[in-house]
């Protein structure tokens, strides 16, 4: 047997026997429907009571604080979505960076080197411009983090 909307919409709502038999009797066979409802229009119904309004009125507050909850997962789910495609695209130009950080050490250290060789060679002093320039680039070597 195959249950209908309304009656599987009424009977998954656990209210009391009046309240389902009331909703299921002014045709509320949706989600919208039933949080469409107000205090007015349910003690309108022929046998409500005021019970019947305290029972639907709380399960639409819950109703609205898990949507609530439902919109605040969505957001960060997408949010994380976002997070993780910059990221994505990120990590090319990082790992570039990276590449270029440690292929200018290692230029850096090869210049020292040979720097620190020619300078231990009499005829560069010349070359270079005299013992003071020598100082000055051999202070400015040791000086780099």
């Amino acid at each position: 047997m195959t249950d209908t909307p309304k009656a599987s919409f009424v009977r998954d709502l656990e209210f009391s026997v009046r309240t389902s038999n009331l909703l299921s009797a002014e045709g509320i066979t949706t989600r919208a429907a039933f949080m469409a409802l107000d205090k007015p229009t349910v003690m309108g119904w022929r046998n409500a009571i005021g019970r019947t309004w305290k029972d639907i009125a709380a399960l639409q507050e819950t109703s609205r604080q898990l949507a609530a909850v439902w919109n605040a997962c969505t957001a960060q789910d997408a949010e994380m979505a976002r997070l993780h495609a910059a990221l994505e695209l990120a990590l090319p130009v990082l790992e570039a960076a990276v590449s270029f950080e440690r292929a200018a050490e290692d230029y850096l250290t090869e210049s020292q080197y040979e720097l620190n060789a020619a300078l231990s060679d009499p005829a560069a002093t010349i070359f270079v411009g005299g013992n003071e320039a020598l100082k000055a680039v051999r202070a400015a070597l040791e000086a780099k983090p």
